[in-house]
């Protein structure tokens, strides 16, 4: 009896601390981020030049603080021009969905539907009548459903930019708090260490390092493969001879690291709507490139991201389902990373235990 009464209040006591972390990443982590983007900064300047080898603290500091303000500046700039580019040219490229619709793809549906009339007529002539309130209906909505998407998307890409001043003062709320907290980086540590109960130190210390580089391995390895598959990408498009091959490769890039979702959720129906138009270089193109890039991914993503992260594909995919459900972008890639930790603490907590008896005897 004591011992289900034990496990019930285990459960409960859990199952609290549980909803308090949520309730928390849901509503105090999107207030947080840029302090914890800078902290984040700070402590990988911090330890880059510790790597320096500077004794001196002073020093050390300015060096970090020079460090970060060319790391800002360049990346700043950086997202202001690819950022204004790619705005650009999506406006342009969604506002031509309507007349590309009217002046091309309607055209070749009028012209299916015309030959389908045609060869049905003689045999069945009420047939060949409904066929062509059928196919006249069809394009109709069609033409409805592309003007409509132009206009959402339309709003979608001004949002976008009227979202760039709120997004600049969370930038300058980031680089202000990174630059204070590598003046003060040791003692904010220290003063977040004595938060932490004495009794929990080592296993904060510990579930930090794990934290420090699953996040690691995770950069790396996704930011690898997004490089390969943008690179790829970009060099099949402009073989292919596709306009704005560069933002297309870089959306579609985007689109593959999304759970599910992938290359061939673009690439395949373009392949078909090529085919449909009767432009086999680039169905085929289009074919052969998914192909390569869905070759190539096979064969490393495993070794690049799954090897080191030490996750079974279906957990990693559950985990990211579920932090894009109750955390957005943020969660699809923070409770994976969770995940990850506890796995690996979990895993390594038979060599801790030896360690501490081995200490203790």
């Amino acid at each position: 009896m004591e011992a289900k009464k034990h496990f019930i209040i285990n459960i409960v006591f859990y199952g609290i601390v549980l909803a308090i972390v949520l309730v928390a990443c849901k509503y105090v982590l999107p207030i947080m981020t840029p302090f914890i983007i800078a902290f984040a900064v700070a402590s990988l300047f911090n330890w880059l030049t510790k790597q320096m080898g500077l004794k001196r603290e002073r020093l050390r500091r300015l060096l970090a603080i020079a460090l970060c303000s060319v790391l800002y500046a360049v990346v700043f700039l950086g997202v202001l021009m690819a950022g204004a580019k790619l705005i650009n040219e999506a406006g342009s490229i969604v506002s031509a969905i309507p007349s590309t619709f009217s002046n091309q793809i309607m055209p070749f549906l009028d012209s299916m539907a015309t030959r389908l009339e045609t060869a049905i007529t003689p045999y069945d002539t009420q047939l060949a009548s409904y066929v062509d309130s059928l196919t006249t209906s069809v394009v109709s909505n069609l033409g409805k459903f592309a003007t409509d998407f132009s206009k959402t998307a339309l709003v979608f890409v001004t949002n976008c930019a009227t979202s760039v001043p709120g997004l600049i003062v969370q930038i300058v709320i980031t680089v202000i708090s990174t630059f204070f907290i590598l003046l003060d980086y040791e003692k904010i540590c220290k003063f977040l260490l004595k938060l932490v109960p004495a009794s929990k130190r080592e296993l904060f210390s510990t579930s930090l390092h794990y934290t420090k580089t699953m996040i690691s391995v995770y950069i790396k390895s996704y930011s690898l493969l997004f490089l390969l598959t943008f690179v790829e990408l970009s060099i099949g498009f402009l073989i292919l001879r596709v306009d704005h091959a560069i933002l297309l490769a870089t959306l579609i890039s985007i689109f593959d690291l999304m759970p599910i979702l992938g290359t061939g959720g673009i690439l395949l129906p373009w392949a078909l709507i090529s085919l449909l138009f009767g432009d086999w270089f680039r169905a085929i193109g289009m074919l052969v490139l998914y192909l390569i890039i869905t070759g190539i991914r096979q064969t490393l993503e495993p070794k690049i991201v799954g090897k080191q992260i030490g996750l079974h594909p279906l957990a990693t995919l559950v985990a990211m389902l579920l932090g894009l459900k109750l955390f957005g972008i943020v969660g699809m890639f923070g409770v994976p990373v969770l995940l990850a930790v506890s796995t690996a603490m979990y895993r390594a907590k038979p060599k801790r235990e030896a360690a501490e008896e081995s200490a203790s005897a």
